[in-house]
C-alpha cells in the first residue's frame, strides 16, 4: 500500500484515531504502529492519551518518550484544560539542586540504595527537603490515571510498570512507548555469586519494626539459599519467587551500607526480575548468574516507532512477531527526490582517503542551493562533523561562497537561512528544528561492526549456544548477514541477524534524513548506504558513484568550479589591462590553459543554476584545510 500526500489525511482519520488504535490493542494486546517521522506518531499518541475511550478501557496509562524535548511537547498538550483526570510526571532527581549532596547521592545510586539516600541525604541533610517534590513523587500517585516519563526511567527501574500499578492502584494498564528505544536496552541481568551471598548475609542481620518482616525475611533467605546452591542446569529450569522488598528497603540498605560500605549492592530490585525470566533464558557462567528479564509482559503495549519491525519488537519482547498493521505501508511525497549513493567510499575505513572528492561534490550541491536560495541540512558521523565543517567552509570560501556551519547545539536562525547550514549526526532523535529545511545530504555512511551485531542479536543466550555472525558485502554492493563458520547453516540466526542489522544501521540513517520531513513535504535527500532503502522508503533513485550523483542533481564537478573561479580572476586581470600572457603568469598556468578555461566557462555545458558572478573573489583554494591531512 502506497500513501502519498493526497491520501495522508484520510489515512490518519481511518487508522490513527483513539477508537481505531484501541480496537487493534484489544485484538492483539501488543501492537507496533510503524510510522515514519512526520507521519503522525505524536498526533496518534496525544489523541490516545486525551481520549475518554482510553480510560474507559484502562485504569492506568503509562507514556514513555525517548527525550525530555518530546516529553515536554506531550506535557504541554496534556496540560491546562485538555485533561481532567489525575496525571503525573515522573521526574529525574534534580542533581543541580542537590549541590554538595549530588556526589554522595550518585554513590548510593550506583549501589541501588535509593531508599537509604532519601533518608540520609534528602531528609536529614538537604536544606530544600521541605519544598522539594522529588523524593515523595511515588507516594503521591494513588488514583493517578496517566503517568508520563522518559524511557530512561524504565531502564533504570526495570520493575517500573508493576511499581506504578501498585502505587496508583490501576491494574488494567496500557504502556505506550514512543520510539520504543527502551527495547534496545540490555535485558540481560548479571548477578555475581559473592554479591548474592553478601546480600543474604545482610538480609539475615537486618532489623525492621514492621510486623511482616520476619515472614518476608524467611522467604528471601530460603530463596537465596536455593539460588546460591543451584547448578547451571537447575537454574535454567527452576522457578523462583522473590517477593517485593519495597517496604523493607531502607532497613536492608542501612544494614548493608553499615556492614560493607560502598562494596554493598542492593539486589532487591534485581532478584525479583528472575520471576520474569523464562526457562532457557537463565544460565550460570563463571560465578555469574545471568537471566533475561523483560519487564513489559503484563500490560497492553503500544509501540510507536518509525523503523523497528514487528519481528524485531517481538524478539526483544520474547513474544514472537508483534502485530504491526502498517508494516507493508509505504509513504511518499511525490515532490520529493530521494537518492542513495550505493558505494563503499563513504564507509568509515574509506572516508578519510576519499573525503576530499566526496565533500567536493557536496560543496557544489551546497553552492547550487545557496545560489537558488534553498536551505540545506547535512548529516555526518559524529566524529567527522567538525572535519566536514572545516573542509566545506574552506572549499566554499575558495569559490566566493560565505556560509556558516552549525554543529553541537549552536543556535540556529529563527527562519532557515541558505547560508547557515546545520550538521547533525546519525542517531539524532527527538529534534524537530529542521522540518523546514529543503535539502538533506548524508556526507558519509553509517555502518556497525560485526561485534556489535553479535552482541545484540544473541545477548539472550548463553555463550556456548551462540553462533558467530559476519557482515559481508554482496557483488551488487549490499550488506547482509551470514554465519561465519563454514560448517554452520543456522539460517534462522542469519535471518535474525538481518533484522537486527537493519535496525542498527538503516534506522539511524533514515531517522536522520527524516528530520526534513521528506515523506510529507517536497525535499531533496541524498543517502550514502549499501543497504536496500527501498524496503523502508519505497522507490528511490540509486547511483553507484559520485559522478552518478552529480548527473542526477545536474551539477558540475568541483574541478569545473575551480576552472570557473580561475577564469573569472583571469578575465578580471585582462579587463584591468593585463595581457593574456601576463594574466596567465599571475595565475600560475600557461596561456593555453587560460584560454581553455575561458572557453569552458562560456560553454553551454557549464552551470546555469550556479553563479559566481556576484561573489567576492577570494584567494584560490589550495588543498586540504589546516589540520587535515
Amino acid at each position: 500500500m502506497l500513501v502519498t500526500e493526497d491520501g495522508l489525511d484520510a489515512f490518519r482519520a481511518e487508522h490513527l484515531t483513539p477508537s481505531a488504535i484501541l480496537r487493534v490493542l484489544e485484538q492483539y494486546v501488543r501492537v507496533l504502529l510503524r510510522l515514519p517521522v512526520g507521519l503522525g506518531k505524536s498526533f496518534a499518541a496525544v489523541g490516545l492519551l486525551l481520549s475518554e475511550l482510553t480510560y474507559a478501557r484502562f485504569d492506568l496509562v503509562v507514556y514513555a518518550a525517548p527525550t525530555w524535548n518530546i516529553l515536554a511537547e506531550i506535557i504541554a498538550r496534556i496540560g491546562g484544560d485538555n485533561f481532567s483526570l489525575p496525571w503525573a510526571v515522573i521526574r529525574p532527581r534534580p542533581a543541580e539542586r542537590c549541590g554538595a549532596l549530588d556526589e554522595p547521592w550518585s554513590e548510593f545510586e550506583a549501589s541501588g540504595c535509593f531508599a537509604l539516600a532519601k533518608v540520609r541525604l534528602c531528609r536529614e541533610q538537604c536544606p530544600h527537603f521541605e519544598e522539594c517534590d522529588w523524593p515523595g513523587q511515588f507516594e503521591r500517585l494513588k488514583g493517578t490515571r496517566l503517568v508520563v516519563m522518559t524511557e530512561q526511567r524504565l531502564e533504570l527501574v526495570r520493575t517500573m510498570v508493576p511499581l506504578l500499578q501498585a502505587r496508583t492502584g490501576g491494574m488494567r494498564t496500557l504502556l505506550v512507548l514512543d520510539e520504543a528505544r527502551t527495547l534496545d536496552a540490555d535485558f540481560d541481568v548479571t548477578l555475581v555469586h559473592h554479591e548474592v551471598q553478601r546480600f543474604r548475609d545482610v538480609i539475615m542481620r537486618a532489623r525492621s519494626r514492621k510486623e511482616d518482616w520476619p515472614a518476608a525475611r524467611a522467604v528471601w533467605v530460603a530463596e537465596l539459599d536455593r539460588l546460591l546452591a543451584t547448578t547451571s542446569s537447575a537454574f535454567e529450569e527452576s522457578l523462583f519467587t522473590f517477593p517485593d522488598l519495597g517496604r523493607f528497603a531502607f532497613a536492608i540498605q542501612a544494614k548493608g551500607w553499615a556492614m560493607f560500605d560502598r562494596e554493598f549492592r542492593y539486589l532487591g530490585h534485581d532478584l525479583p526480575l528472575i520471576n520474569l525470566s523464562r526457562e532457557g533464558e537463565r544460565w550460570i557462567e563463571e560465578e555469574e548468574y545471568h537471566f533475561v528479564a523483560r519487564p513489559y509482559l503484563y500490560a497492553h503495549v503500544l509501540l510507536l516507532s518509525a523503523h523497528i519491525t514487528g519481528a524485531y519488537a517481538g524478539h526483544r519482547l520474547g513474544q514472537g512477531p508483534v502485530a504491526s498493521p502498517f508494516e507493508d505501508v509505504r509513504f511518499l511525497h511525490t515532490g520529493s527526490r530521494i537518492i542513495n549513493i550505493r558505494n563503499s567510499c563513504g564507509a568509515d575505513r574509506h572516508f578519510r582517503s576519499n573525503r576530499e572528492r566526496i565533500l567536493d561534490t557536496f560543496a557544489v550541491a551546497i553552492m547550487r542551493n545557496v545560489s537558488e536560495g534553498r536551505t540545506t541540512l547535512l548529516v555526518s558521523k559524529k566524529k567527522s562533523k567538525q572535519l566536514c565543517a572545516d573542509y566545506l567552509t574552506r572549499r566554499l570560501a575558495g569559490w566566493g561562497v560565505s556560509v556558516r556551519f552549525v554543529i553541537d547545539g549552536d543556535p540556529l536562525p529563527a527562519v532557515p537561512d541558505p547560508r547557515v547550514i546545520p550538521i547533525i549526526h546519525y542517531g539524532v532523535l527527538g529534534v524537530n528544528d529542521y522540518t523546514e529545511y529543503q535539502s538533506c545530504y548524508c556526507l558519509n555512511s553509517y555502518y556497525i561492526r560485526a561485534s556489535e551485531l553479535n552482541r545484540t542479536v544473541q545477548e539472550f543466550e548463553p555463550k556456548h549456544f551462540r553462533t558467530e555472525l559476519e557482515i559481508v558485502t554482496t557483488p551488487d554492493r549490499r550488506r547482509e548477514v551470514r554465519v561465519s563458520t563454514t560448517d554452520a547453516t543456522d539460517a534462522e540466526r542469519a535471518w535474525l541477524g538481518g533484522i537486527y542489522l537493519r535496525k542498527l544501521e538503516v534506522d539511524p540513517v533514515i531517522q536522520a534524513g527524516g528530520r526534513v520531513r521528506f515523506l510529507t513535504k517536497p525535499r531533496e535527500v541524498v543517502f550514502f548506504q549499501m543497504n536496500d532503502l527501498e524496503r523502508d522508503l519505497g522507490p528511490i533513485r540509486e547511483v553507484g558513484s559520485l559522478a552518478g550523483l552529480r548527473e542526477v542533481l545536474g551539477i558540475p564537478s568541483a574541478r569545473e568550479i575551480d576552472d570557473a573561479v580561475d577564469s573569472r580572476r583571469a578575465a578580471d586581470l585582462m579587463a584591468s589591462g593585463k595581457t593574456a600572457a601576463e594574466a596567465a603568469q599571475i595565475m600560475g598556468f600557461s596561456r593555453e590553459t587560460l584560454f581553455r578555461r575561458l572557453r569552458a566557462v562560456g560553454s553551454v555545458k557549464f552551470h546555469k543554476s550556479i553563479s559566481i558572478r556576484d561573489s567576492d573573489t577570494p584567494p584560490p583554494f589550495s588543498g586540504s584545510p589546516e589540520g587535515v591531512s
